[in-house]
Order: C-alpha cells, then structure tokens, then sequence
C-alpha cells in the first residue's frame, strides 16, 4: 500500500529521532509518526516541506470513511458530512494563508481535539504559534522529498481525526462524553499523552513525558 512507503520513507531517517534526550522508536501509524516527528529536533528546517500542490480530488478520505463504516448508504452520508465540515475549516487555512500544508492540519487535529476534550479553544495567536511549531518540527528534508500526493494523504488524514469525534457524536455547546473520550484516545495516539498532558503556551503546545 502506499501508506507504508509513505510510512517507511519518513521513518527512515528518523526511527530513532532525538525527543527529551532518549532515542525513541515509534509505533507506525499515521498519528503516531506525525506525533513523533513534529517533537524531533531538526536543527535546519525546510522551509515550505510540509506544503503540498493538492490533486484535482481527495485521496484519503473516502478510504478512510471505508475503514470506519462498511455500509454504502452510511459511507456516502460520511463523506458528505465531513467534506461539509471541511469547508469552513479549510476556508479558514486560507484566510490565514497556511493553506495546503500537513503542518497546518496537524495543528488543527490537536487543537481540534484538545478543544473537544478539555472545553479549551485555541485563539488565533496560539493557533498560528502551533502552526509555526509543527512547520518546524516536520519540515524535514525526508518530508520535503515526499510526493505532492504523499503529504496530501497525511494532511486529510489529519483533518479526518481532526473532525472525527463531532461527526460520529455531534457538535454540541458541550462535547458528550463519547466524543472527548474519543478526542483523548486520538491524542494518546499521537502523542502518547491525552489532553491532561497538553499544555498551551505562547510558543505552542508543550506536552507532558509519557508515563508508560
């Protein structure tokens, strides 16, 4: 599949990446390699790696809804749910001219689901540092050397987890108990670490040392 050259590529060079001083080899998935990378120091960021020239269709997301529901009538209700969804939210990346960019999505997957869990939403300042964060910590050459295509797959599929506990449990005034848990389980994903772990500064996100 092409996830695993994707996967592999990026792990490559990074497998045992420096984060808090310890060589760490992370689990491979998607969420957990973005997770892992974006705390790699990488002394020389690429500036512009993590952007990417989109397709004329989404790539990812209709397997990704194939994954979560089998049913064909429920998969097309998904898909247009969460392509409605994105409208706002990517009319927003461009607004704030950060459009196109799996750091950008990164960024909205936690912040996404950090304001589902804790009830906390980022302003614009905190979500342009996070932004800025990410685009450093993934602005590997490894990344920059990724098909157009390739950070495509890893973007909408950042903004599929992103948006995933409201649309399977609904957007509310208040997160029901069933979409935070679900924000806190994707956030352990990446991170190794749920919302009580997750710190916003400033300068970003700041997230606690994993305790297993």
């Amino acid at each position: 599949m092409r996830w695993l050259a994707v996967l592999f590529l990026l792990l490559s060079s990074f497998a045992w990446a420096q984060t808090d001083g310890e060589p760490t080899e992370p689990e491979i998935s998607p969420l957990r390699l973005l997770g892992f990378l974006s705390q790699a120091k990488i002394e020389n960021p690429q500036a512009g790696a993590t952007k990417f020239k989109p397709a004329d269709e989404r790539v990812a997301i209709l397997m990704l809804i194939e994954s979560l529901e089998e049913e064909p009538t429920a998969q097309k209700e998904l898909v247009a749910g969460f392509l409605e969804a994105l409208k706002p939210v990517e009319a927003l990346f461009k607004e704030i001219e950060a459009e196109h960019d799996v750091a950008t999505a990164f960024a909205f997957f936690v912040a996404s689901n950090y304001s589902t869990a804790t009830g906390k939403d980022l302003d614009g300042p905190q979500m342009k540092a996070v932004i800025k964060q990410f685009q450093s910590g993934l602005g590997s050459k490894e990344m920059g050397e990724l098909e157009d295509l390739d950070r495509q797959m890893l973007y909408e599929t950042c903004l599929f987890h992103a948006l995933l506990p409201l649309l399977l449990f609904g957007e509310q005034e208040t997160a029901s108990d069933e979409a935070k848990a679900l924000a806190n389980e994707q956030l352990k994903e990446a991170f190794r670490v749920d919302a009580s772990g997750i710190t916003v500064t400033e300068k970003g996100f700041v997230f606690a040392k994993p305790t297993n």
